[in-house]
């Protein structure tokens, strides 16, 4: 907020071109400290697309000044722990930039919580279209979502919020009897005492392991768009930005 108005600023791409590494690990350094999207499209280059801040907000998205938001987002992948909303983004950016999107867990889980055995070749058909959004999960296919994605999507929430909201999923599904996939549903809340398993200790469990993730994806594929978003209201306004883009035609 600046004097009580919520202002938006935009900067140009930039490239910087060095051939030593220690001076293009100290622009990395300082880009990461800043919150600031980078790629290196070649060895000795670091490119910053053209990004988009707002007052008061430490989150940052890449976005193309010659391309509208929608266009430049292709192929999405989602990351975060269990219950940080992969899945509700990923249904607004379908409905936003009629992205094809298939929730992960259902082409995980087979009736009675049995993996199916498609699983792996499912993904693999999945990413290989053109345009698609999907939930980062599952080790088996991270690697085929990463090397087909054009953005990556970070949702950095503090562990107190996503916590609350497993917990008040698990709790919903459980008191609604949602059916989820093939017919599974939540199990009795009581499991969460003896199942170490349990979707609620297993977010406690796995709390960091988002941004471990994150970390890995930047270092193994420089060149991808990681948009990190650490609040609701940072989603709000990265989703508002996206909205201002151009549809595919």
């Amino acid at each position: 907020m600046v004097a009580g108005e919520r202002r938006r600023y935009d900067y140009p791409r930039w490239e910087f071109v060095n051939r030593s590494d220690d001076i293009l690990d100290l622009c990395t350094w300082a880009l990461d400290l800043c919150e600031i999207g980078w790629r290196r499209p070649r060895v000795n280059a670091i490119a910053v697309p053209g990004v988009t801040t707002y007052a008061g907000s430490m989150s940052w998205s890449a976005r193309s000044p010659d391309r509208g938001y929608g266009r430049a987002v292709q192929r999405v992948a989602i990351n975060g722990g269990s219950g940080s909303g992969k899945s509700t983004l990923a249904r607004r950016l379908h409905d936003l930039l009629d992205l094809p999107y298939v929730e992960i867990d259902s082409l995980q889980h087979g009736p009675g919580w049995e993996p199916r055995p498609t699983f792996v070749d499912d993904v693999a058909t999945f990413v290989d279209g053109e345009r698609w959004v999907i939930e980062y999960q599952y080790d088996a296919v991270r690697p085929l979502i990463l090397e087909r994605a054009d953005t990556f999507v970070w949702l950095d929430f503090s562990t107190r919020q996503v916590m609350s909201q497993v917990v008040r999923r698990t709790v919903r599904r459980r008191w609604r009897r949602e059916e989820l996939w093939h017919g599974n549903r939540e199990g009795p809340l009581w499991r969460v005492l003896v199942d170490p398993g349990h979707v609620v200790r297993a977010a406690w469990r796995t709390r960091d392991w988002a941004a471990q993730r994150a970390g890995d994806s930047r270092r193994s594929h420089p060149e991808l768009t990681v948009v990190r978003l650490r609040s609701r209201t940072e989603v709000e306004a990265w989703l508002a930005g996206l909205s201002g883009g151009d549809r595919p035609g």
